[in-house]
């Protein structure tokens, strides 16, 4: 499941981020990845998902991380229920930016989520509008075979009924390239 996940994140990110990134950048994360895997996969498989992994976390610092805002009192909300847990406590100037980065990752990562079950979603709702559409297209060219008006009206009925995704449907992810 991670890896279907991981696949429709790169088509998305790869046809949105046109570029392939520099080659050292695809050394330091082949080296990351051979450090983590061993010397169990190729230099081909690992300069494949280092790819893979670079398109991703460029498209979500490019689209993702611009929309993640955390309110002051959000910040000074989990400060106070800290302090309260805590029998040590610390002044809020020296543990503010500790928690805001906490905060937006958690945001980030609901983000990449979002953006996964999108995609999933257009996935299916692709396949159906394909198997629909392979349907209207056989039905479009029998009624052509019999003499009949090339979009009959069981095609266009056939056609009419693929749900097109939501225009604002949110991006997100979590899964097998945990972003952090």
């Amino acid at each position: 499941e991670r890896t279907i996940e991981e696949v429709l994140m790169f088509q998305d990110s790869s046809r949105l981020l046109g570029e392939l990134p520099d080659a050292e950048i695809v050394e330091s994360a082949m080296a990351a990845l051979r450090e983590k895997a061993g010397s169990a996969f190729s230099a081909a498989a690992l300069r494949r998902k280092a790819l893979v992994q670079l398109a991703i976390t460029s498209y979500i610092e490019l689209r993702l991380r611009p929309l993640v805002r955390v309110d002051d009192a959000e910040v000074r909300r989990v400060f106070n229920d800290r302090l309260a847990a805590d029998t040590l406590p610390v002044a809020f100037s020296v543990v503010a930016q500790e928690i805001r980065e906490m905060l937006e990752r958690r945001v980030l990562d609901q983000r990449i989520e979002e953006w996964v079950q999108s995609l999933r979603r257009n996935r299916r709702v692709g396949s159906k509008a394909s198997r629909v559409g392979r349907s209207a297209r056989h039905a479009t060219a029998t009624t052509r075979q019999k003499g009949m008006h090339s979009t009959s009206r069981m095609a266009r009925a056939m056609t009419s009924n693929i749900r097109r995704p939501a225009a604002s449907a949110a991006p997100g992810w979590v899964g097998s390239l945990r972003y952090r």
